[in-house]
């Protein structure tokens, strides 16, 4: 998906960069020290990567790009480079230099000072290594410089990346394009680093295509949706679009750190260009964000009203139906041009899932009265019995913990594909539910997916710390969303349990293992 790609590749190839070029209005920078990035915003364009923060009144920047030439940021152009603050330097023999341009027309820039303006650039370190240039510096959010742009706590705004071959300010570019940034004092842009617990997603209907799937729940007011795609970088969906993108409430975000999500809520201005419903005048209206990464896989979730009232957003009126495009990319950005893509339709109800039906509840582990003759193994503090009985496996887990425990059968990786059997005791009660791997790091229960719960003979007890369950589940169900066993066969086997006292179905693992053991 191309964001903010205002001009064609042909009307790139004909920017270049030109301005002042005297020692003035130079500031130099001498400082080798890594930066620390820890609360960076980043995004990337044309082998370009800007990563920003605010930091009290200034903008705190790193620019880096894989080029022994110069590197630049233009901030909040009108057209092209027209009216771009602009943030330009380079490396010499270990010594940083760099300055504020101001876009003094499509094509071209000058310095302030040879404007009239000032110099309000506070370099703070640069480094030249393999090629790959990189600067540190602050700029203020308002500097009272006619030639700065004004840069406002929780709007979104364009900026131009730039890279050259040479070490000077007015060569011509090697490449050049168009990102987006939100100005966000929390770090992120539209729900920067929030993070909800992810969903219990018993109830939630679901579709796939192009090895993405979209979850989704609907409340009297509101829609509940968890989106995957097969990709560390930046997952979107988009509802209702008109011609591709155009008119879509496009929900986009990405992972940073396993568990750290970035998410926005974007309008589709054209076909092929999204951006903030904040810079465009609207509000942000997704909330309970939250997100995860792990093996190639990265996953969104959130929550937003049916109809929130804002003129960037799509209402959704019960019962009816809608098109869906959803795409992702390999950047963690807002603005990067997408991967794959592909378009979809889902309905506003909750005509299928789970509820209550997914869940299957037992009594005290004292009721069981087949206890005898089970094949035993232990795994780091996990205990797995189990054995067949005519069509069935039963089978007994035992770990330390007062959460959930949980064992999946057959996956193909990590979890994916697992027949994935959950659950915990509470108030000498066990609830157990019958679920599927659907991604490498998520499950949900087979009947929110439209299969069927297959768990039976239900115990549990929980004393001094330890938590047992029993269950029994066919070796052939018939249901897609669970796995084949044949006895005689080796599988493999994956364990985990929560933290003690987190009695749900979604909550992160405490510990996990695996094994492979013949059943």
């Amino acid at each position: 998906m191309k964001t903010r790609l205002f001009i064609s590749l042909a009307m790139l190839a004909l920017i270049f960069f030109f301005g002042c070029n005297t020692i003035n209005d130079e500031i130099l920078g001498l400082d080798p020290t890594p930066p620390d990035t820890l609360g960076f915003v980043s995004v990337t364009a044309a082998g370009v990567t800007f990563k920003y923060k605010v930091d009290s009144a200034d903008l705190h920047c790193i620019l880096s790009a894989n080029t022994s030439g110069w590197i630049s940021v233009g901030f909040n152009p009108s057209s092209m480079m027209l009216d771009a603050d602009l943030i330009i330097g380079y490396v010499s023999n270990g010594t940083g230099f760099m300055r504020d341009d101001w876009g003094i027309s499509n094509t071209t820039h000058s310095s302030d000072i040879s404007l009239g303006g000032t110099d309000n650039i506070t370099f703070i370190s640069s480094s030249e290594s393999s090629d790959v240039t990189e600067l540190e510096f602050k700029i203020p959010l308002n500097s009272g410089d006619q030639y700065d742009q004004v840069l406002e706590i929780d709007q979104s705004y364009p900026i131009v990346l730039a890279r050259g071959s040479s070490d000077d300010f007015d060569s011509y570019h090697s490449a050049a394009g168009y990102a987006n940034i939100t100005i966000s004092e929390d770090g992120g842009g539209g729900g920067g680093g929030n993070s909800s617990a992810f969903p219990d997603t018993t109830q939630y209907l679901s579709l796939e295509t192009l090895s993405m799937k979209f979850y989704w729940l609907v409340d009297p007011d509101t829609i509940h949706c968890v989106v995957t795609a097969p990709t560390t970088g930046w997952v979107g969906i988009g509802f209702d679009p008109g011609n591709i993108m155009q008119g879509a409430n496009f929900i986009i975000g990405y992972v940073q750190n396993d568990s750290v999500a970035f998410l926005r809520d974007d309008w589709g201005e054209s076909a092929t260009v999204h951006t903030s419903d904040v810079s465009n005048g609207g509000t942000e209206d997704i909330y309970n964000l939250g997100g995860l990464e792990a093996n190639g896989e990265s996953i969104i979730y959130f929550s937003m009203p049916l109809n929130s009232g804002d003129t960037y957003d799509k209402p959704l009126v019960w019962n009816e139906s809608y098109p869906l495009i959803l795409a992702y990319g390999t950047d963690d950005s807002f603005v990067s041009m997408h991967e794959n893509a592909s378009f979809s339709s889902f309905t506003v109800d909750n005509t299928t899932g789970g509820g209550n039906d997914g869940i299957t509840i037992g009594g005290d582990i004292s009721l069981d009265d087949d206890t005898l003759g089970f094949n035993v193994e232990i795994i780091s503090d996990f205990t797995f019995k189990w054995k067949v009985v005519g069509d069935s496996l039963r089978c007994m887990l035992l770990a330390p913990t007062t959460g959930w425990l949980a064992v999946g059968f057959d996956p193909t990786e990590e979890m994916l594909d697992a027949d994935f059997i959950i659950g915990y005791v509470n108030s000498g009660s066990t609830y157990l539910r019958d679920d599927f791997g659907v991604t490498e790091i998520t499950h949900s229960a087979d009947v929110g997916l439209g299969g069927d719960n297959n768990v039976t003979r239900v115990f549990g007890h929980e004393e001094s710390g330890v938590s047992e369950i029993r269950f029994t589940i066919p070796l052939n169900s018939g249901d897609i969303y669970d796995r084949i066993l044949v006895p005689g066969e080796v599988y493999k086997i994956i364990f985990a349990y929560g933290f003690n006292g987190v009695d749900d179905f979604n909550s992160i693992h405490a510990e996990k293992e695996d094994i492979e053991i013949p059943i």
